[in-house]
């Protein structure tokens, strides 16, 4: 199975696997499944960690490839295809909340 991990999910596995739940530890551990990690995470922690917010004690991209887990990149292509994807999640997630629409519709 393809996985990509979540940007805090990749944290602990890497710098306190402690914290994951045994099922997010055997899935990580399961050497059929194929880990990624997206670009967005890496920025996402290196700009905590500029911000002090976050205490980095190594590489992500580093540590990501150390681990066998594969790095997905982010353009600024799939930054567009994002923008046209929220817009839609967000028309769906309005519809629904909506109290005059039937919710059973918008499956």
């Amino acid at each position: 199975m393809n996985l990509i991990l979540d940007t805090h999910i990749f944290l602990w596995a890497i710098a306190t696997p402690e914290k994951l739940t045994q099922r997010q530890r055997g899935e990580i551990e399961q050497p059929t499944n194929r880990l990624f990690l997206s670009a967005i995470s890496v920025a996402e922690l290196m700009i905590k960690a500029s911000l002090g917010k976050l205490t980095l004690t190594f590489d992500p991209k580093e540590a990501a490839l150390a681990s066998g887990i594969e790095t997905l990149p982010f353009t600024a292509e799939d930054a567009s295809r994002l923008g046209r994807f929220l817009s839609t999640i967000v028309i769906l997630l309005t519809e629904c909340s909506s109290p005059k629409r039937n919710r059973s519709v918008m499956y």
